[in-house]
């Protein structure tokens, strides 16, 4: 099933540029319980809390009316300390797929990769596709921050954070928030339109509403 895991590396040496291959792998399902759940017109959003080692977890899962797009929006003490002789714990967030992903698509600067399934964090600007060969519709991954995304063994997957222990030996301890979405894409889509999905969902367009105010000679028209 997808969802997080928390993963185990066996990396010793350059581990803040190095993702080490995985020792261990485990899902964060022992400890979770529901904190709310909303139910609108406009949107449906369930958030849990779960346990994961000394660390924890909140989770908001939202889906808005009228969208493809499944988000996550994460609060994350994390408390996971990398050691040389233990290894380094990570969070990840992985979706298996239900049949063959011979190639993998990313954005990189100025268009598109297809790349080769591999056991290897493979850098993209926001997202990873399954490139499925069969005409039936996929599964992109969006990352709204991190650009360490995996596909390998008909799965996709995210590095959502890592406790290396070098040059920093603890550099990542404390609350980080972050964000992905899980789309849905058509058979027919084109490059042009997942590189559009992406950025819809990384680059949001953001409205306020306020009182009026006269303007200044420092006011931007």
């Amino acid at each position: 099933k997808a969802g997080f895991r928390t993963i185990l590396e066996d990396q010793k040496d350059m581990t803040a540029w190095v993702v080490g291959r995985y020792m261990q792998t485990k899902p964060t399902v022992e400890k979770s319980r529901v904190i709310s759940f909303i139910r609108s017109d406009l949107k449906q959003a369930l958030t849990y809390q779960t346990s994961l080692g000394r660390s924890s977890l909140k989770v908001e899962v939202a889906l808005n009316a009228g969208s493809s797009r499944l988000e996550y929006a994460i609060e994350c003490d994390w408390q996971e300390i990398g050691k040389p002789e233990e290894g380094i714990p990570q969070l990840n967030y992985w979706i298996p797929l239900n049949s063959k992903t011979p190639s993998y698509i990313c954005d990189i600067p100025f268009g598109i990769a297809v790349r080769e399934p591999q056991h290897l964090d493979i850098s993209a600007n926001s997202f990873i596709e399954a490139n499925r060969a069969d005409d039936l519709a996929s599964v992109m991954l969006i990352s709204g921050a991190g650009y360490g995304f995996r596909g390998v063994d008909d799965s996709l997957a995210l590095t959502l954070i890592r406790s290396s222990f070098d040059p920093d030996p603890h550099p990542e301890l404390g609350i980080h928030k972050m964000r992905f979405a899980v789309d849905v894409v058509e058979a027919s889509a084109t490059k042009s339109c997942l590189i559009k999905k992406a950025s819809e969902y990384a680059h949001p367009l953001i409205a306020y509403s306020a009182k009026g105010m006269p303007l200044s000679p420092l006011s931007f028209m």
